[in-house]
């Protein structure tokens, strides 16, 4: 038995000694070395951070429409069109009152005589200058005109100071003439008939005493 113990012993010493150099052969071929030190980036720091400026908005800029009037401009014409039509009415009124005044120095040279004393006997106030109203009958020609005193039938004579277009039979008008006694006229029979006779005459129609 102590025989046995002693052989086994000697086996399990063998068995050791022949395992423990393998082993530490083997441990020094499959050594892993350490990885090589890396060391950390150098910190490189942020930079200071700057605020950008407040945005202060700039003001809108609104023009200012400037008007500059040029000398043709409208404004311009119509008030010059105005004071063109204020100096022709006040030329107007002026001519105007010029003719009224120089109608009625003119009419006061004429006398206003009953139209009767003319149609019996107007050699009574031959050559004096009178006034007859009267309504046309017969327009000779431009100068002589055959006329009724005024609603009556009886005939008178005048021969104008000018020719004068603007005569119509039946128009109403007033003479201004002078008295010449009678005019020897033949009707529509041919029969001559004497008759009142004004000569150098004027026309008043409508208002106007037709000078031209």
């Amino acid at each position: 038995m102590r025989v046995l113990r002693f052989v086994v012993l000697v086996i399990i010493c063998g068995i050791a000694a022949s395992v423990i150099p393998a082993v530490a052969q083997t441990s020094d071929s499959t050594a892993t070395p350490y990885p090589t030190y890396t060391p950390y980036p150098t910190y490189t720091a942020y930079p200071t951070y700057t605020p950008y400026p407040t945005y202060t908005p700039l003001a809108s800029f609104t023009p200012t429409l400037t008007i500059t009037p040029t000398p043709n401009s409208v404004g311009t014409q119509t008030r010059q069109a105005i004071l063109a039509t204020q100096g022709a009415a006040v030329q107007a009124r002026t001519a105007q009152a010029a003719a009224r005044q120089t109608a009625s120095a003119f009419t006061a040279q004429y006398a206003n005589i009953d139209y009767r004393d003319f149609r019996d006997d107007p050699n009574s106030c031959k050559d004096q200058k009178i006034r007859i109203r009267g309504q046309v009958t017969t327009v000779i020609d431009t100068t002589q005109v055959q006329l009724y005193f005024a609603n009556t039938t009886n005939s008178f004579y005048i021969v104008l100071n000018h020719a004068v277009q603007d005569i119509a039979v039946k128009d109403l008008l007033t003479i201004y003439g002078v008295c010449s006694g009678f005019k020897i006229v033949r009707d529509g029979n041919g029969v001559s008939l004497a008759i009142p006779f004004l000569s150098d005459a004027y026309i008043e129609k409508g208002g106007t005493i037709l000078f031209e």
